[in-house]
């Protein structure tokens, strides 16, 4: 038996059993992919109904971490009713600064607080993966050429700088530039980045102390055609590609839609336990004292994808686990180490004949 093969149980194994079952459902999932802050002209009926639908809409969107769900029937019925998914909105009014951004210059903006559960049932309910966890911080260069011929890297204040800023807001993505000082511009290598070295965008990002960047080019062809192509690492993957486009701003948004995309396609997990489900088994060290038991099952519990945690056995500071997931285990385990909060090992021990996974439990890390 597995529970033979870790050690003997004992009353404090007992006593934990029951913590885990008071414990659970004790916490939710974070909030933060569900406030929504809209612009908008007026107070009135018609332009709330609009907000309502763009607010959910881009909820949607960040949840799942893909635009292409909104094509799907279910959410485009739920578009039509946004009020049955939120639980609070307000008018404020915005900041002169961003209004002087707005070429509508929209004076209000409608903030509303969405409700997990029934968004999130909407979409265990149509099979669609979701991605509700942190999200991982990825440093954007731009690098932009005109028709002339003249290249810069393109900040927060440029047209496709902007662009990438405002697409990943939209996509739910933790995204920055480059602060393009003085020593920066002075010193970045403009002509062997454009090259395609990435080693090079690698090095320059070691200054923001970032292991994850993707650079972008944004150039006009022969032909009068505009080109978009990226190369970059995230997380220890690599995330390349190119695409013909109209302008370079569109390019900027492409680029950022499909390592969105990329990203949803890693760590986006089904809720519904489909035919992928299977368990994980986990043997959690470092887990000491009741606090540390509890804040476990919590974390465990809350994570997308999770349908069920078992204590099997314990044995001084460590635990064995049986997670039962809903989706492919290889998913939840990339999930857990972009957390952070719980550790796994690059490969996992057999034991018994089953693939256990040992993992740290780093209490105060992550969300």
């Amino acid at each position: 038996m597995l529970a033979e093969a870790f050690g003997r149980i004992g009353t404090r194994g007992l006593l934990l059993g029951l913590l885990l079952a008071l414990c659970a459902g004790a916490a939710g999932a974070s909030e933060s992919p569900y406030r929504v802050a809209v612009p908008v002209a007026d107070q009135g009926a018609e332009a709330r109904r609009a907000a309502e639908r763009e607010a959910l809409a881009t909820v949607f969107v960040r949840v799942t971490g893909r635009e292409s769900v909104l094509s799907r029937g279910a959410l485009r019925a739920a578009l039509r009713q946004p009020q049955r998914y939120y639980t609070s909105s307000g008018f404020e009014r915005r900041d002169p600064r961003e209004r002087l951004e707005d070429p509508e210059d929209r004076p209000w903006r409608l903030v509303i607080e969405f409700d997990p559960r029934p968004i999130t049932d909407l979409l265990a309910a149509e099979g669609i993966p979701v991605w509700t966890t942190r999200r991982p911080e990825v440093l954007f260069w731009v690098l932009a050429e005109d028709e002339s011929g003249q290249r810069r890297l393109a900040g927060a204040e440029d047209p496709a700088g902007a662009a990438v800023l405002e697409r990943a807001r939209r996509r739910g993505l933790e995204v920055f530039l480059p602060a393009l000082d003085l020593t920066e511009l002075a010193s970045f290598p403009m002509g062997d980045a454009w090259a395609g070295y990435g080693n090079v965008i690698a090095r320059a990002s070691r200054r923001y102390g970032s292991e994850s960047w993707v650079g972008v080019r944004l150039y006009p062809d022969p032909l009068g055609r505009w080109i978009a192509d990226w190369d970059g690492e995230i997380l220890g993957e690599r995330i390349t590609g190119a695409r013909e486009v109209d302008d370079p701003v569109i390019g900027a948004r492409t680029m950022l839609d499909a390592v969105a995309d990329a990203l949803a396609d890693r760590f986006a997990i089904r809720l519904d336990s489909g035919e992928g489900g299977t368990s994980l088994w986990l043997q959690v060290d470092r887990v000491s004292g009741l606090d540390a038991y509890a804040a476990l099952l919590r974390y465990l519990e809350n994570t997308d994808g999770v349908a069920d945690v078992q204590l099997v056995q314990m044995q001084d500071a460590s635990l064995l686990l049986r997670v039962d997931t809903a989706d492919a285990v290889d998913r939840l385990l990339d999930l857990l180490r972009l957390e952070g909060r719980l550790v796994p090992d690059d490969a996992p021990a057999r034991t018994a004949g089953v693939a256990v996974w040992r993992a740290r439990w780093v209490r105060g890390a992550g969300r």
